[in-house]
């Protein structure tokens, strides 16, 4: 389970609380808000130690690949999360190689994939491989761009979305899986067998702009199968992809 965070304060809490995996984000910034790098970097530093650590930076192409990593070397977050919007093209897989090229070699770049915006039968196995290969990030996450518009089961039906975790694993890609995923809805998730699924609206007291509750971190992390997914959080990618 990754719990998204937006201060220190909710870091220790979602940890304390059973979140696997700690994601920092700045709602009020949109669906991928990036926080400042001093928050962020406040939050490596209370829990870093314990959890590995992601952050959302904004759309692919809003800040520039120099300025992404400045910050992933200012923060020290294993991977950055970018928003997908428009169908995966040559010219996007190359703004991924060259964003790989310049980050830390600690950090790499997940692709977010935001389901309300691109078809899910235009992910291909061919199409996976390309993008993993770009961006030399074993991960793979998919969101929603609107978070009023029902979630993620409402912008790719139960059986698009377990056949995309299954692509993408025969492509070698880890999935994590968001956007408006609700008490109601998580069950249905979960049965598509991702590796790991993203919350932070359903944790909240008040939506997804209030504060994290630990007693509703605790009541999510019930529902989900024993086991840890931190350990392939930072797994290698080989034969990176070259556009040239």
């Amino acid at each position: 389970m990754l719990v998204s965070v937006r201060d220190p304060a909710e870091a220790e809490t979602a940890r304390r609380s059973g979140a696997d995996v700690i994601d920092v984000k700045e709602p009020a910034r949109g669906p991928l808000g990036a926080a400042d790098a001093r928050v962020a970097s406040g939050i490596v530093r209370a829990v870093g130690r314990h959890r590995p650590v992601t952050a959302a930076a904004g759309d692919l192409g809003e800040i520039p690949p120099h300025a992404l990593a400045a910050f992933a070397a200012e923060t020290g977050v294993s991977i950055i999360k970018l928003g997908v919007r428009q169908p995966i093209s040559a010219a996007l897989l190359a703004e991924f190689c060259v964003l790989r090229d310049k980050l830390p070699r600690a950090t790499s770049a997940a692709p977010t994939l935001y389901a309300d915006a691109i078809d899910a039968s235009s992910l291909n196995l061919r199409t996976l491989q390309h993008l993993r290969q770009a961006t030399g990030c074993g991960w793979v996450v998919v969101d929603t761009w609107d978070k009023n518009s029902g979630g993620l089961l409402h912008a790719w039906r139960q059986e698009q979305v377990a056949r995309f975790v299954r692509t993408a694993r025969e492509a070698g890609l880890n999935t994590a899986l968001a956007g408006g995923i609700s008490f109601d809805s998580l069950e249905a998730v979960l049965a598509t067998a991702p590796d790991l699924i993203g919350l932070r609206g359903a944790l909240c007291d008040g939506g997804r702009s209030g504060r994290l509750s630990a007693r509703l971190i605790r009541a999510a992390k019930q529902a989900f199968p024993a086991g840890d997914s931190r350990k392939n959080l930072t797994r290698p990618v080989e034969s990176p992809y070259s556009v040239s």
